[in-house]
């Protein structure tokens, strides 16, 4: 039932998607569609996390919650003016995010009751996750906007953010990132040592988690000594996000987290 949530969520984001840009459906997708797949990706979660006795254990719920966060990180953001195409950019997302969700593969069995330490482990590296996802939807608009500064296309420009605005907001959703992701990790190191008196073993999730670890902390501190501003920031808040989706794409979509697939 709760994948089942899940899709008619994603079939009222993608509504305004795929109408035209000046049709009605689109105005009435975007006024009530959208609003209402996030009533129902709320309850399709809720519903999950009451049936699993480890709640945050399957890839459903994990991908599920990065894009209801991203959702409503559009929501606040749209909020700003001149912020139109990064609303479309980051229900784009979003939509992808709960497509997957609702074909990820569920682990079996009831699980051991879940410790505080797992859950903040699994809650903080989603968290990072998701605003990974905004680092690279705001990226990819500086980029559309500076482009189009660089071939003097300003038709509508007047409707973009700036490039200032765009690179703060990079920046800050990349730190905050990564300050989640590592809590997360180091959550997870606590949780190994706890349950088992050793660090977790290395596994496809581990690695992958870790080399973006490591790409987002070369990025802040390229930024912060080297002083890298605009479009390379940009391009490393794209790349590093596209590389993690299709990496770890198709990994999780074999395993699961840490191995705990179907």
């Amino acid at each position: 039932m709760d994948r089942a949530l899940l899709l008619v969520a994603l079939a009222c984001y993608l509504a305004p998607l795929l109408s035209r840009d000046d049709g009605r459906l689109r105005v009435l997708a975007a006024r009530w569609w959208v609003p209402a797949g996030i009533l129902l990706h709320v309850q399709g979660l809720a519903l999950a996390f009451i049936l699993d006795s480890v709640p945050l254990r399957s890839m459903t719920e994990g991908l599920g919650l990065t894009a209801l966060t991203v959702m409503l990180a559009r929501e606040w953001f749209g909020r700003r003016p001149r912020m139109g195409l990064l609303r479309r950019i980051l229900l784009a997302l979003a939509s992808v995010l709960l497509g997957l969700a609702a074909v990820a593969p569920s682990p079996e069995g009831a699980g051991a009751p879940p410790s505080i330490f797992f859950l903040l482990h699994i809650g903080l590296v989603l968290t990072g996750f998701a605003a990974f996802a905004l680092t690279f939807s705001m990226s990819a608009l500086f980029l559309v906007v500076r482009r189009r500064l660089k071939s003097k296309d300003l038709s509508e420009i007047g409707r973009l953010p700036s490039l200032d605005t765009l690179d703060v907001l990079v920046i800050r959703t990349m730190a905050f990132g990564f300050a989640c992701l590592t809590a997360g990790i180091a959550g997870g190191l606590a949780l190994g040592l706890i349950t088992e008196g050793k660090p977790p073993a290395l596994d496809f999730t581990t690695i992958v988690t870790t080399l973006l670890w490591l790409w987002y902390a070369a990025g802040l501190v390229a930024r912060v000594a080297a002083g890298w501003r605009g479009r390379l920031v940009a391009v490393f808040g794209v790349g590093g996000f596209v590389a993690f989706m299709v990496v770890a794409g198709v990994g999780l979509a074999l395993s699961g987290w840490h191995g705990m697939g179907a």
